[in-house]
């Protein structure tokens, strides 16, 4: 309801922002999917999307911050099982988290994800909202004592988060037989084992 009230709210200057805006991301994936990263331009992706360069730089500091926008928000996953996950306790619910995090179909997304993990900007914007997830997870364990007071909260959630983050630059920079989900499912399942309480 709060969604359509304030979607009533919009003048039609925002209106026509949002569509170029999401005018830029469909074009963008379209002609990146077509010619992969590296070989599609600003300058390509702003034809096909009948922009000028001025306007995608209004919207997206970069090619690299543009392709953030198209990649899956696992936090927004976490959001909709928050409340499926209430009664359990917060090491299972860091399991969920991370089981959706490596089984994600990224497949999809595989040509956009190097640039993305080159990019020190995208890295950050990606770490902020993952370790907070992860942080708030293991803080309440700590609190409901599930989770060992032995290692700081900050260090348990960096620790889960790289380890998987490793194992995943791995995967996607070389792309030969690497099972990744099958390495990185044990390596958060032992790392939650030695963080349980």
């Amino acid at each position: 309801m709060k969604m359509r009230q304030e979607k009533d709210h919009l003048t039609s200057r925002d209106l026509q922002a949002i569509e170029t805006k999401k005018r830029i991301i469909d074009t963008a994936l379209n002609t990146i999917r077509d010619n992969g990263y590296e070989k599609t331009s600003v300058k390509q992706i702003c034809k096909g999307a009948q922009i000028t360069v001025g306007t995608f730089y209004h919207y997206f500091e970069s090619k690299e911050m543009l392709i953030l926008q198209l990649l899956p928000k696992i936090e927004d996953y976490y959001e909709t099982r928050k409340k499926e996950l209430e009664q359990e306790a917060a090491p299972e619910k860091i399991r969920d988290y991370f089981a959706y995090l490596i089984d994600y179909p990224f497949e999809e997304y595989i040509d956009l994800l190097p640039p993305v993990m080159k990019s020190e900007e995208a890295v950050k914007i990606i770490d902020q909202n993952r370790l907070e997830v992860i942080l708030n997870l293991v803080e309440e364990g700590q609190q409901k004592g599930s989770i060992t007071m032995e290692y700081d909260a900050k260090f348990m959630a960096e620790a889960l988060l790289y380890s998987v983050r490793g194992l995943f630059i791995r995967w996607i920079m070389v792309k030969d037989d690497f099972d990744y989900r099958t390495h990185a499912h044990l390596a958060v399942n032992l790392l939650i084992d030695k963080f349980k309480a």
